[in-house]
């Protein structure tokens, strides 16, 4: 049993793909953190060219109507917009990724480490 922790701890860590799953999800966080407030401008960019086409396209089929487009437009103006594609989901992804491949990876290592080795007399 004493071999094959010892075994454990010889072999490079960077042999373990657990190892690598962690470098790159942590990449893909910190790519995340970087890029999220360019990405939720950009965003917000494209919701607001989107309500721009839909309020134009009901002005326009509703053209015949004076009296219920009048109130219909402050009714479509009241709407709040929500924002579309939020990148919360893959930071909540990334996050437990990371952190169940990292007790895989360092957990095993450590708990390798410290148990005790049988001396032979």
């Amino acid at each position: 049993m004493s071999q094959q922790s010892s075994e454990v701890c010889s072999s490079p860590i960077s042999d373990s793909p657990w190892f690598w799953g962690y470098v790159f999800a942590c990449g893909g966080l910190i790519a995340l953190i970087l890029m999220g407030p360019k990405y939720e401008a950009r965003q917000g960019q494209l919701d607001r060219n989107n309500q721009g086409r839909i309020r134009a396209a009901q002005d326009k089929a509703q053209d015949g109507i004076a009296e219920g487009s009048v109130a219909q437009s402050s009714e479509r103006a009241s709407v709040s917009s929500s924002p579309g594609i939020s990148l919360r989901p893959l930071f909540v992804i990334l996050w437990l990724v990371i952190t169940v491949v990292f007790f895989r990876v360092f957990g095993k290592r450590m708990v390798s480490t410290q148990t005790p080795q049988e001396t032979t007399p």
